[in-house]
Order: C-alpha cells, then structure tokens, then sequence
C-alpha cells in the first residue's frame, strides 16, 4: 500500500480511516499524526 493510495482512504471519508491509520502507524508515524492533524481540522 502506498501513500498515495492511503490518502485517497483518508479524505474519501470511508470507515477505512482507521484501519488505513494503523497501516500507516506502522510505517510513517509522522505522516499518520499529520493526517490526524488535518482531519480534526476539517
């Protein structure tokens, strides 16, 4: 899974959000809080 892939997950507004957050967790935290960051935000 990509990156790329994972933010079309994110902003999709799917139930996907978290399952996509956990794949991330364990490959680039940072981008997982920036992601989190951004949709409190919206």
């Amino acid at each position: 899974m990509d990156v790329n892939k994972a933010e079309l997950y994110y902003f999709s507004g799917t139930g996907n959000s978290l399952h996509v957050a956990k794949e991330l967790q364990n490959r680039i935290p940072m981008v997982l809080c920036l992601f989190y960051h951004i949709s409190l935000n919206l």
